[in-house]
């Protein structure tokens, strides 16, 4: 892609925000489903798009917190505009704080593209002081042979801290094409649900509420003060919310980007 092209669509996108409060609001949904907060909170506090063609800063175009690539993470052609590619080694991508709480609702999604999954990879994280507060990726292991999309939240920022039901997807991860995952934290339900591609695929159980108070992570997880779990391949678009989105509101979400089996630049929808 054109430095042209790439910042082309940066900036379509960022306009598409700029009409984010204009956005109806969503009726409340049954308690079987994740809650549904006002419309304002469907405009992300946090909005990476990752569409610079180079350089080692990434904007966010709803939160002021600028992302920093690490140790050769780069962008490249991505799924809408541009993204960051990482090594599956150590690179990745750090804001210094966040805008909200996660002690209380949530939503975070991304577009990923996997390049290998024997183990764990984490696409989208948020530090604690010794664990990270969710982790938004995938894993391959005894129990999950054939690898799945994960979202899960430890019950404490602690070393070796436990899960007590993580939101695994019943289907197969894939690489070497672009998937949507979203994760949604439902703090009143004590409810985790993962979303693939739209359709929601997975879900768990979060019994303890605790806030984190570091950056979010493009490309990482951590444990027992530790940074693990590096992405191999490429994460775009990456947003957070400070409520949990609906069914409807996360497929409405999936269905605003540009149909495409390749790389696309060019406007998304301006619904969230």
């Amino acid at each position: 892609m054109s430095r042209r092209a790439g910042a082309r669509g940066w900036a379509l996108r960022s306009l598409a925000v700029l009409a984010l409060s204009a956005v109806w609001i969503t009726p409340m949904h049954a308690a079987a489903e994740p809650s549904v907060a006002e419309a304002s909170t469907h405009c992300p506090v946090h909005y990476l798009p990752l569409d610079e063609s180079s350089g080692d800063r990434a904007a966010d175009v709803t939160g002021g917190r600028t992302g920093t690539l690490h140790n050769g993470a780069e962008f490249v052609e991505g799924r809408v505009g541009n993204a960051v590619s990482l090594d599956g080694v150590d690179d990745h991508v750090s804001t210094t704080g966040v805008n909200l709480r996660t002690d209380t609702s949530f939503s975070v999604s991304a577009w990923v593209y996997l390049e290998e999954k024997p183990g764990q990879q984490t696409a989208v994280s948020l530090d604690g002081d010794r664990t990270s507060k969710f982790r938004l990726g995938q894993v391959m292991d005894g129990e999950h042979r054939l690898g799945s999309w994960v979202f899960e939240m430890p019950e404490s920022d602690t070393d070796g801290a436990l899960f007590t039901t993580k939101a695994v997807s019943t289907w197969e991860s894939e690489t070497d094409t672009w998937v949507h995952l979203v994760g949604v934290y439902d703090a009143s339900a004590n409810r985790i649900w993962l979303y693939v591609n739209g359709t929601r695929v997975g879900d768990g159980t979060v019994r303890n509420t605790w806030n984190a108070d570091g950056g979010l992570q493009i490309g990482r997880g951590k444990a027992n003060g530790a940074a693990e779990e590096f992405w191999p391949g490429k994460v775009d678009d990456v947003r957070l919310y400070v409520s949990s989105l609906s069914d409807e509101d996360v497929a409405d979400l999936y269905r605003s980007y540009p149909d495409s089996a390749g790389p696309v630049s060019g406007s998304i929808s301006a619904s969230f």
